[in-house]
């Protein structure tokens, strides 16, 4: 009898998500789309020597894509081939949703809550950060769009947020369990979290209220999910001004870790900790294991690249069941998983060709007048000099040969100026405390304004030493390295002094301060952004949603390959 009302008012659009569902890209099409030399036919490198080079818009254009860039104009960016295939994804959901009667229209608006609540933190984020009104909204997930969106950007507090916009949304019954009320950037983060924690927890409701093969299917998910943020929240919050009972508050009531291991992780002071108390996923923080479900592997996988590999296995078990609402969930996620391993094809390919195009000119094309001009300011002399003559100076009194021990020990290597002695754990836990203590905090670090450049120091000249400084540190740093060992230390290399579109004057978690010729100071965020710079006639790429860390951090964290997941 259930599968009869099932199919009276839901069945055909269960047959239209599963053909969907069919059409997604499979290990063949990610195969001959990572052997594509363009993007979109026009290759500059090769086309010099008469190749041939297959280009990632045809080998799209086979798959249920289809036509999607037909009417797009050469050259074609990477981000033109995700927007596309971003509108391709939103078409078919919305013709779902307008077929759908209750309760799985409901089960749908469901869906873009979550969209919602990314834009929302989108839009507060960028107002923050000064950005440009009309360009925060065109970044915004199109599922996630309302009427008063724009308006956000004029909040300067939760209170005026929730009054003026957010009551009139889905979302006013989550805004109510706020306990903060300020807009920064701590408290940015804080109300992500607490929003996600009560829509997973209102959506978990929903699906049980529905019960049968959804309830089953779509609990399981939540959990998962669930689990997945308490276990990032409790990771990220380590060193943070994030207390550990505000931390408890942040941990989504449900999941296979509730209530018990949230007491414990509330506690937890470390990455080894977690571990313990996380018994069920414990063989996610191993970066040795093989793949989930898969054969082995010789790369490394990071604890975000299990998560998502599980969550991919848990969305495709859906499809073996039939009479249920999870399929929608697990198309919509499958697919967005699809869209993101295009886009990082895409722009590793439109890297390559970069490369490429730098590499096949000739020297007297890179050494005329008007490519000089284009290149950053040359290094002094004397700067170039500076950090052996103090180095050899500084060693003189108690080193024979200085010139010897600098270049067998300093020279092209990469060095921590800090180096701590090792100390007991007790030592460490009281040093932390007293360090907490004196520290300053980041709201008194926003009172005395202690980042903040005045305006009389706004001028690109004043920074063009610390640009020739750098110039000089990248280029020892190059050293006698080829391009592709370089890249690993470009990962944990400083960029202070860097010209990317200016002069990098701070770098923060999220966030490039640049100096323009034009005297202008601009924060341009890492999100969504991609930065280049000329050294040595290549072309290098820097991604900023991968560069999301502090210098400090970046300079000890290890970088691990990143592939594509095969859905």
């Amino acid at each position: 009898m259930e599968a009869l009302y099932f199919n009276v008012n839901d069945g055909y659009l269960e047959g239209i998500v599963r053909g969907y569902k069919s059409a997604i890209l499979n290990t063949t099409h990610y195969l001959n789309l990572t052997q594509c030399e363009t993007l979109d036919g026009i290759n500059f490198s090769n086309s010099v020597h008469g190749f041939t080079s297959t280009d990632l818009k045809l080998q799209l254009s086979a798959t249920d894509y289809g036509n999607f860039l037909a009417n797009e104009p050469s050259p074609i960016a990477a981000s033109t081939i995700h927007e596309k295939a971003t509108q391709k994804l939103v078409a078919e959901f919305k013709y779902v949703h307008n077929n759908a009667t209750q309760p799985l229209s409901k089960f749908l608006d469901y869906l873009t809550y979550a969209y919602m609540i990314d834009n929302v933190i989108l839009l507060i984020t960028g107002t923050l950060h000064q950005r440009d009104t009309n360009e925060l909204l065109e970044r915004c997930h199109p599922l996630g769009k309302f009427d008063t969106m724009a308006a956000l950007c004029v909040a300067t507090n939760v209170t005026d947020l929730y009054d003026t916009v957010i009551v009139e949304t889905p979302l006013a019954p989550y805004f109510q369990k706020l306990s903060v009320n300020d807009i920064d950037e701590l408290n940015i983060e804080i109300i992500r979290n607490t929003l996600y924690k009560a829509y997973l927890e209102d959506f978990y409701g929903y699906c049980k209220r529905i019960g049968g093969v959804t309830g089953e299917l779509m609990c399981e998910i939540l959990e998962f999910e669930a689990d997945r943020r308490t276990i990032n929240i409790t990771i990220n919050s380590f060193d943070t001004e994030l207390s550990r009972d505000d931390r408890e508050k942040l941990f989504p009531s449900l999941g296979k870790l509730y209530p018990d291991g949230h007491v414990k992780l509330a506690r937890a002071d470390c990455r080894d900790h977690v571990k313990t108390i996380v018994e069920e996923y414990r063989p996610f923080f191993d970066t040795t294991l093989n793949s989930f479900g898969g054969a082995a592997t010789s790369e490394a996988k990071s604890l975000d690249d299990h998560f998502f590999e599980y969550e991919v296995h848990l969305n495709k078990l859906t499809f073996q069941q039939q009479f249920h609402y999870a399929m929608f969930y697990a198309f919509l996620k499958l697919k967005e998983q699809e869209i993101r391993n295009i886009l990082w094809i895409a722009e590793y390919t439109n890297c390559i060709i970069m490369s490429n195009i730098y590499s096949q000119l000739p020297k007297h094309v890179i050494n005329s007048p008007e490519a000089k001009k284009e290149r950053q300011p040359p290094v002094s002399e004397t700067t170039k000099k500076f950090v052996p003559n103090f180095v050899m100076g500084a060693l003189e009194e108690t080193v024979k040969d200085s010139a010897k021990v600098y270049d067998s020990k300093l020279k092209d290597k990469v060095l921590l100026l800090d180096n701590p002695l090792k100390t007991s754990n007790e030592k460490k836990k009281r040093r932390r405390s007293k360090r907490k203590i004196k520290s300053m905090s980041a709201k008194e670090k926003r009172e005395t304004r202690i980042y903040e450049i005045p305006k009389e120091c706004h001028r690109y000249e004043l920074f063009i030493p610390l640009n020739e400084l750098w110039l000089q540190y990248i280029d020892e740093l190059y050293g006698t390295s080829s391009p592709t060992i370089f890249v690993q230390k470009l990962l944990k290399a400083d960029f202070h002094g860097a010209i990317l579109t200016g002069i990098n004057i701070h770098e923060t978690e999220n966030v490039f301060k640049l100096i323009t010729k034009d005297n202008v100071l601009k924060v341009i965020p890492k999100g969504h952004s991609v930065f280049t710079f000329l050294l040595r006639d290549h072309m290098f790429t820097l991604y900023g949603d991968q560069f999301r860390f502090r210098s400090a951090v970046r300079a000890a964290k290890k970088f691990k390959n990143k592939p594509t997941i095969d859905l």
